[in-house]
């Protein structure tokens, strides 16, 4: 006899030792194990059948014998292995559930209890599909065994300590810090998941606390409800209306960038006790994750500004879960520095007012629409970055002039010398001759008093920005960059900026130096890419420069390129 018997025997009787019935059948019977016993085999009474084991074979049904009618229901509240697992379970007690799944307790052959998620079939749906593989993927909770018992599939797994939503109802709201240790315990997962698998179902029911962090569960649940026949009224149970990003409800394609929309609707509740859009009905929350605004917040701005980008409507425009992860550790090790508190407050404020450019209709889109979407999220990113220059001069520069065109364009006036940012240029589709895809473009220039340089006269320097996907396909942020002439194949003379911005898309000097051609141009300054929720390195380089053309000592750069410049974007 296996050696799993014996003690899936011993759990199986101390469970029911409390039962007045005769056990000597099942204590002195067969070696075999118990196959089958659900409760849908009872008897009409409420008393459970206990059986005794007949010839194990995978189709067999044991014969059902009744028992003692004194013998109530919860006495025997366990259910023998069902069909088709690796290894034999008692399954007992039902623990959770909810839409087309229930959870119940799972015992091993050892005693060690599990959990036991069951999943009804759905027809056009494989039980293939609830699983995923995660191997050396951190902070997910695995699937130790799966098989079926009757119509549903069982998926089992180790026994958490408590889910999210569990931990935040029993011990109440969570403070920012421990907000920001569960929300960095699940960028870590969704890191390790990205191009491997998207989960399409984060929310706090699938969030358990296990083995000390904060771990996903629930793997495939929706993957297998898209792919049910039944796709009205199934799509509609298995989907998490308030977490649901906006081309779940459009029925599109699921990428990684899902994840990070429920992510930030994770994230708002945890810092706000509450959801974005609550208390509607079906439909208005698809309006709401289709249209509306996400709600202004009482967090930090920098945070506020993360949640707000893990909810642009385009895709394309959220963070990557790197990206996320990064910044949610920084933001740790900030929390106590106060040094940038205004900056980022006047950050926070723009993002507010500019979230409306984010809002556009989620709808079917064409190449131009997507864009459109795309160009908001540009603006309103831009707007941050622009608003934390506007906050170290009004903190700083006292007697500086800050002159606004009627084209949003500003500039810093201080000494002669003037700082300024031009407002973002929507660029048509995109271009195959440039690598990546450039959505908008806008200069940031700083000129000062013509200087004599021998003969020639210098009057400062300009840089292009580009809100692109030009390191990652498909994932756009702001960069910065500049170009300079190649000496020997320069045929425009002397310029007066050096280096220089390029934003003439179809200049064809742009198209090589940003490719691997040789032309008259070349970069001079490497891409960098701009994080708008965090960029102080950038804004130091420049006000460093700004403030050395106010006193009158800024030069012309003693060598071009100024460093070296890694080939980093893509070709």
């Amino acid at each position: 006899m296996n050696g799993r018997w014996p003690k899936l025997f011993a759990v199986a009787l101390r469970r029911v030792e409390q039962m007045p019935a005769n056990l000597d059948n099942l204590r002195h019977g067969q070696d075999l194990p118990i196959r089958w016993l659900h409760p849908s085999l009872r008897s009409e009474e409420g008393s459970p059948a206990l059986v005794r084991p007949s010839p194990p074979t995978r189709s067999t049904r044991v014969e059902l014998a009744r028992t003692t009618s004194t013998c109530r229901t919860q006495d025997l509240d366990w259910f023998p292995v069902g069909d088709e697992l690796n290894q034999p379970w008692i399954f007992g007690t039902q623990i959770g559930g909810g839409g087309f799944a229930r959870v119940v307790e799972a015992t091993d052959g050892g005693g060690v209890v599990h959990a036991a998620k069951f999943v009804k079939k759905q027809p056009g749906a494989s039980r293939e599909m609830l699983l995923a593989e995660l191997d050396g993927v951190r902070n997910v909770v695995p699937v130790v065994d799966s098989g079926e018992v009757g119509d549903e599939y069982v998926l089992v797994m180790p026994l958490a300590e408590t889910s999210l939503r569990d931990h935040i109802d029993q011990a109440g709201p969570l403070s920012q810090a421990d907000a920001l240790a569960v929300l960095i315990d699940v960028a870590i997962a969704l890191t390790d998941l990205d191009g491997v698998v998207v989960h399409r179902d984060i929310k706090p029911e699938n969030v358990l606390r296990l083995n000390g962090a904060w771990c996903l569960a629930d793997f495939g649940i929706s993957r297998y409800a898209d792919a049910a026949t039944e796709s009205g009224e199934t799509r509609k149970h298995f989907m998490s209306g308030p977490y649901a990003a906006p081309e779940q409800w459009l029925a599109k394609h699921a990428t990684p960038a899902t994840d990070v929309y429920a992510f930030g609707v994770l994230a708002f509740e945890l810092f706000e006790q509450h959801l974005p859009f609550d208390g509607m009905t079906w439909e208005d929350l698809r309006e709401a994750h289709l249209h509306s605004d996400s709600p202004s917040m009482t967090v930090g701005p920098a945070l506020a500004a993360l949640v707000q980008e893990c909810m642009f409507k385009a895709p394309e425009a959220r963070p990557t879960a790197a990206n996320l992860l990064a910044r949610l550790r920084k933001a740790q090790e900030r929390a106590a520095d106060s040094r940038w508190s205004r900056l980022a407050s006047a950050n926070h404020a723009v993002v507010q007012r500019r979230a409306a450019a984010d809002a556009e209709t989620a709808r079917e889109q064409t190449e131009f629409e997507r864009r459109q979407d795309l160009f908001a999220a540009a603006t309103a990113s831009w707007w941050r970055i622009s608003d934390q220059f506007h906050e170290i001069v009004n903190e700083y520069l006292s007697a500086a002039t800050v002159v606004v065109r009627h084209d949003k364009h500003w500039s810093i006036e201080l000494n002669d010398a003037m700082l300024g940012l031009s407002y973002p240029a929507f660029q048509t589709p995109f271009r195959p001759e440039i690598s990546f895809d450039i959505v908008a473009t806008s200069t940031l220039s700083l000129l000062t008093p013509k200087r004599t340089e021998g003969d020639q006269q210098w009057i400062g320097r300009s840089h292009s920005l580009y809100f692109a996907d030009a390191f990652v396909e498909g994932e756009y942020a702001w960069f910065e960059t500049a170009f300079m002439d190649i000496p020997m194949m320069n045929r425009t003379g002397f310029r007066d900026q050096e280096p220089f911005a390029m934003n003439d898309l179809g200049e064809n000097a742009l198209h090589h130096a940003l490719g691997s051609v040789m032309g008259t141009r070349q970069i001079a300054w490497g891409m960098t890419r701009i994080d708008a929720g965090d960029c102080d390195d950038f804004l130091q380089r420049w006000f460093d420069w700004f403030a050395s053309a106010a006193e009158g000592t800024l030069q012309r750069p003693n060598r071009m390129p100024e460093k070296d410049v890694p080939r980093n974007w893509r070709r």
